[in-house]
């Protein structure tokens, strides 16, 4: 279980920090909703990887 936890937590500190670095043109939607979603869904890593696949725009 602690596994699941910190595969998480590394999921989401990947996801906020590309999430901080990446300008706003893209990302799809708000980078606002997506950092609270990132932040507050406890999701065993799916909203992460939601961003990393959907969320995100070409560069």
């Amino acid at each position: 279980m602690m596994l699941v936890g910190a595969v998480e937590a590394g999921l989401k500190i990947a996801a906020l920090i590309d999430l901080a670095q990446r300008p706003a043109r893209h990302v799809r939607g708000s980078k606002a909703w997506w950092a609270a979603a990132i932040t507050v869904v406890n999701s065993a890593g799916a909203v992460p990887i939601v961003y990393f696949l959907r969320g995100r725009r070409s560069l």
